[in-house]
């Protein structure tokens, strides 16, 4: 005899019943495949902007640049963002064009991260004269309370003006308009200039200095590498007579209105004795010149191995003046002997 409540034993599962567990579990592979794609697009993403992000550390960027140049990389397709990154011309153009759009809300900003990343030359002097400005540097330039982008195509020494160059299609300038100029100098700071824009050819605008409308903003100290002979001789209230005055010789390596970097020569004994003169007199021979440099300090001792450096008390103007020129043609950088 068949048992009645065999049939429920033996039931057939149906296609509705399965639908509901196959859309689960494609569901949570459709999630998890989802979750993989962003994953790895963030992974790749993040090595990415590493690189760049690195660069950024690399040329001192503030956080309003970088965030400017986050910005940026982040709105190129995937393809161009590794493009850029080997490609220094389209990185370039890109840049550019993309702050061409921000000027108007970060002027300054945008001028200060382009000419970090991509500095007209590697050392560079405070801007004193309209001399003293380089082709190609890009600048922000404010008319009729707009602020553009330009780069400077040609400095006329002659008639003391710069022929600007615009991005923009057609720009044209009809009659003279009051304009301000603002460069940046990596390592050497900001410079702001005050006249008129004129007409030129299409695309472009000449600009004239008004008066001696140049403000130069806060510049970080430089030095510049300069081999000079020194000599040294200890400064002291109390002198014996007959006493025959100590003499060190040697050079220097980087020089700075604040501090010489200096090494003794092979004949020059520096002892533990001459360590504790608290003040010395140092006479410095300006090369290809018959012009000797008196200033007086301390001797430091130096990271660097046989090195020492030479701090200096408060300069005379004429002191300040003669250093600075050397400086200024000596390839100078940011001040990093102390």
């Amino acid at each position: 005899m068949q048992d009645e409540n065999l049939g429920y034993l033996w039931h057939t599962f149906t296609w509705s019943e399965h639908i509901p567990g196959m859309l689960s579990v494609l569901c949570f592979a459709a999630c998890f495949a989802i979750a993989l794609a962003i994953w790895r697009y963030r992974e790749i993403q993040e090595k990415r902007w590493g690189r760049l992000g690195g660069l950024a550390g690399l040329k001192r960027l503030s956080d309003p640049e970088r965030s400017i140049l986050e910005t940026f990389y982040m709105g190129l397709p995937g393809e161009m963002q590794n493009i850029i990154l080997n490609d220094r011309k389209r990185f370039w153009q890109l840049l550019f064009n993309f702050c061409r759009a921000q000027t108007s809300a970060h002027p300054r900003e945008v001028i200060r991260l382009i000419n970090k990343i991509f500095p007209v030359l590697k050392f560079q002097h405070p801007i004193s004269t309209l001399e003293d400005i380089q082709p190609s540097e890009v600048i922000a330039v404010q008319i009729d309370k707009r602020n553009l982008i330009a780069r400077v195509d040609r400095v006329d020494r002659e008639h003391q003006k710069l022929d600007l160059r615009f991005p923009e299609k057609g720009f044209e300038i009809a009659s003279p308009l009051p304009a301000s100029l603002y460069f940046y100098r990596p390592g050497i700071g900001e410079t702001t200039m005050g006249g008129s824009l004129e007409a030129a050819a299409p695309g472009h605008a000449l600009f004239a200095l008004q008066g001696n409308q140049i403000q130069v903003g806060a510049q970080p100290r430089l030095m510049a590498r300069v081999e000079m002979p020194v000599l040294l001789s200890p400064i002291s209230a109390k002198t014996e007579e007959d006493a025959e005055p100590h003499i060190l010789k040697g050079r220097s390596g980087y020089i700075s209105e604040r501090a010489f970097m200096i090494v003794f020569s092979s004949e020059t004994s520096y002892n533990e004795e001459e360590k504790h003169v608290e003040r010395w007199r140092m006479d410095v021979a300006i090369p290809n010149s018959s012009i000797h440099l008196h200033v007086s300090g301390k001797i430091l001792a130096s990271k660097r191995p046989q090195y020492y450096i030479f701090r200096l008390d408060a300069l005379t103007p004429s002191s300040s003046k003669i250093l600075g020129s050397i400086i200024k043609q000596s390839a100078p950088e940011p001040e990093k002997i102390i």
